[in-house]
């Protein structure tokens, strides 16, 4: 249900997506789409993704009664973009922070971008309870995630927006086609533009 919620969320909860490009038009690569596809297609710009968990914020605003939270993220698309990042716990429910590098996810490529949703879940240990509890989530579409520092707002596990909750995290994308590295694809120019990524534009 969460994921089903964050995919159309993404237009408005309208419940209506535009398929991506390479699935609306008529084959012109030699090279057939597949949702089973390992390697990169010819014709979708891959993007390789990198988060750092940084801190939180209420995670649990019932903290007398919870111990410890556990901050998991995961991707979810076609079935070589599903990758499930190891956890981050923390005992303090309230303003839990972690070190700087501690929590980096691993570099991933993510094959078809505008399929793939990041999903953001929470788990609270509370004290009358003896396991892990799901408190709090949001799932948003990868499209839609900016590069840089960022606040991930989090929702109850019935979709309604939690006051005060969130995630701040440190997110990396970066487009690749054919081995050439874009920046966000200017549609109205008909394409990606390549535009050479220094380590200064990275940084910033």
């Amino acid at each position: 249900m969460h994921l089903n919620q964050g995919f159309f969320r993404q237009n408005g909860g309208c419940g209506y997506v535009l398929k991506p490009e390479v699935m609306r038009r008529s084959s012109q690569s030699s090279v057939e789409y597949s949702p089973f596809m390992t390697e990169p297609h010819p014709d979708i710009p891959t993007v390789d993704l990198e988060i750092e968990l940084i801190s939180g914020q209420y995670l649990c605003q019932d903290h007398k009664m919870c111990t410890s939270i556990t901050v998991d993220i995961q991707t979810h698309g076609i079935p070589a973009d599903h990758f499930e990042m190891p956890q981050a716990s923390h005992r303090d429910p309230m303003w839990p922070q972690w070190e700087r590098n501690q929590c980096v996810y691993p570099k991933k490529t993510i094959l078809m971008p505008e399929l793939c949703l990041v999903y953001f879940r929470v788990d609270v240990m509370f004290k009358s309870l003896g396991n892990p509890q799901l408190y709090a989530q949001n799932c948003i579409a990868l499209v839609n995630l900016q590069p840089g520092l960022r606040y991930i707002p989090l929702r109850t596990p019935g979709g309604e927006l939690i006051s005060q909750s969130g995630l701040f995290v440190r997110i990396h994308k970066e487009t690749v086609l054919n081995g050439s590295h874009y920046y966000n694809r200017d549609k109205s120019q008909g394409g990606p533009i390549p535009i050479l990524i220094t380590d200064t534009d990275q940084r910033s």
